[in-house]
């Protein structure tokens, strides 16, 4: 095992709090977060890492818990990090209460699944890597912004969510799992790629902008007279978006 890698535990009970705001700054190493079961805890960690992690907590009704790396203890240009195995990040956060997420970083795989949490909101300035994104459906609409990956993303959506969820940026291709059945808009630009949207979805505007790129605007049907809606943005960069 290398000597610079070491494993930390962090933890912050729920406490009294009603809601929380969670800003979680990752670094390198596959990370997997999910709902917590059993805990009384409103987030806890387990993070093989390189570097320092700071970790702190603030607020008693309204928690806002900061995780961040502090890459430069460590020397960047002495080892491969991709030869560093060992390095991981287990993340669990509560859902008994509503959360919002700012996650940003990461360099390797990415697993976040939020389907059981209480989501308000999520901002996620990805890293480097492969990510699977799995969103919930909660009582409430939220918004969901993603910016700037590098590597493929995956995301599925639950039955049943109201979310409007902007994709901006990055480079690889897009794949958005939607409900059978579900009301769906896409507004998208691409600009070296190609949209790809169910055969039941009509094209509203837009259209094949030159041979690299694409743009348009594609609803399903009965999208405009639906409860709950999925409202998707993507401006790309560089690779498709598929919706399936």
């Amino acid at each position: 095992r290398n000597p610079d890698v070491i494993t930390e535990q962090f933890s912050e009970p729920v406490g009294t709090a009603s809601s929380a705001l969670l800003d979680l700054t990752l670094s390198i190493g596959p990370v997997f977060l999910e709902a917590l079961e059993d805990s009384n805890n409103l987030f806890q960690a387990e993070i093989t890492h390189l570097g320092e992690i700071e970790f702190s907590s603030s607020g008693t009704s309204r928690k806002t818990i900061r995780l961040d790396t502090q890459e430069r203890s460590f020397q960047i240009g002495r080892f491969n990090f991709f030869n560093v195995p060992e390095l991981r990040w287990e993340l669990g956060i509560t859902p008994e209460i509503p959360v919002e997420l700012d996650i940003s970083g990461g360099v390797g795989e990415a697993v976040l699944d939020l389907r059981q949490l209480d989501l308000t909101g999520l901002n996620l300035g990805v890293g480097v890597g492969q990510v699977k994104l799995y969103l919930p459906a909660t009582e409430d609409a939220y918004d969901a912004r993603i910016s700037g990956s590098v590597g493929e993303t995956y995301i599925e959506i639950m039955e049943g969510a109201d979310i409007r969820l902007d994709i901006n940026g990055g480079v690889g291709e897009v794949t958005i799992d939607v409900p059978e059945g579900a009301a769906v808009r896409v507004d998208a630009s691409i600009g070296v790629g190609r949209v790809r949207v169910p055969s039941g979805f009509r094209q509203i505007s837009g259209g094949d902008s030159d041979f690299v790129g694409e743009h348009g605007v594609w609803e399903s049907a009965g999208f405009e007279s639906a409860d709950r809606q999925i409202i998707i943005s993507f401006a790309g960069g560089v690779g498709g978006l598929v919706l399936r």
